[in-house]
């Protein structure tokens, strides 16, 4: 079956290539990529050609399965976020407008039918280059055990050695060994309001909002802090306005002068008891955090449902301009807009 999607203001590659959904892919070609584990994997292909998004699998699904499932793996779910530039407070609407023009057509991937995956993606993405080794540990776990959480939570430690020597890989086993004892630690306000989990812990946690499914990750789910619960939920949940955060992420922000100065990081420890949302139809039963005023989250959430995508911008800003160290100031495609002062050449 073959189907088209109307892809206007839309980019296949720097959608999918930052985004977690990439690790179940293969890029074969300019705008062209081959699902390769997960549901369909091995059995879809997306390719954009101008502003049209072809959608070519041979499974034996209906075509308004396939063509929710390629709108929620492109992004395409979601309109393009540029277009909720208008409510930006004055002075950010500019640097926005003009980073968004410079990387035009992201989106925000989602896979929640591919939830297991996703959550290995991102727990092997601690501390190390994405292109460079977890695509390549995601595909050896792909090969090696099929995706599935108890056959890595119970694998011998020396066959993920065989992968990667790495804590990440062989750290793994604990934090899925976790999740699925993840029944027994979740907040009491959380079991009083949704019970407890039966079956499934994905389809469990996709079944809360994303909110209290975050602190469910971090309360209950050992190496989850709170970068990698926004990670999950922004590649799982329609949820854009969660916003994974990180020194790279507060760099950035800083420099486009769209946070404060002195904003900490969040906190595993307020992140796992208390909710970010202050308002009491936000809250669930749970208080909000009592350090929401000094945290770059906080800081950031007058974004709304851009926090996500800038985020996403800002990884991809970030590594090829914005650089910790020796940005390419001379380089960017909005120094003009940057109220940072470009470092000094040495002489």
């Amino acid at each position: 079956m073959e189907l088209e999607i109307e892809a206007e203001a839309f980019d296949l590659d720097l959608t999918l290539s930052p985004s977690f959904v990439s690790s179940l892919y293969r890029r074969a070609g300019p705008k062209r990529w081959v699902k390769i584990a997960g549901l369909l994997g091995g059995d879809l292909e997306l390719e954009q050609r101008g502003e049209v998004l072809r959608v070519k699998s041979d499974a034996n699904f209906g075509e308004e399965e396939l063509l929710r499932i390629a709108s929620l793996e492109t992004g395409l779910w979601h309109e393009p976020y540029e277009e909720g530039l208008g409510s930006l407070p004055g002075s950010a609407k500019p640097i926005l407008e003009a980073l968004g023009g410079a990387y035009a057509g992201v989106r925000l991937p989602i896979a929640p039918h591919d939830f297991d995956r996703l959550l290995i993606a991102v727990a092997l993405s601690k501390r190390a280059d994405y292109e460079g080794r977890v695509l390549a540990w995601c595909r050896a776990i792909w090969e090696g055990y099929g995706g599935d959480i108890r056959r890595i939570s119970s694998a011998p430690l020396s066959e993920l050695r065989g992968i990667s020597p790495s804590y990440q890989v062989l750290g793994l086993r604990r934090t899925l060994s976790s999740l699925l004892e993840l029944g027994g630690r979740l907040p009491r306000a959380i079991v009083e309001r949704f019970g407890a989990p039966e079956g499934s812990i994905a389809n469990y946690l996709l079944g809360l909002p994303p909110e209290l499914a975050r602190i469910a990750l971090i309360s209950g789910c050992w190496g989850i802090g709170p970068k990698t619960a926004d990670s999950i939920i922004l590649s799982a949940f329609k949820a854009p306005r969660f916003i994974p955060c990180d020194s790279h992420l507060r760099s950035v922000a800083l420099r486009l002068g769209l946070a404060g100065e002195g904003l900490r990081m969040p906190r595993a420890d307020l992140c796992s008891k208390f909710i970010c949302d202050p308002s009491p139809q936000g809250s669930y039963g749970i208080d909000p955090c009592p350090g929401l005023a000094s945290c770059l989250r906080g800081g950031l959430a007058w974004l709304g449902d851009l926090g996500g995508w800038f985020q996403t911008l800002a990884y991809i800003h970030g590594r090829a301009h914005c650089r910790a160290l020796r940005p390419r100031c001379r380089e960017c495609p909005i120094e003009g807009l940057c109220p940072t002062p470009a470092p000094r050449r040495p002489s």
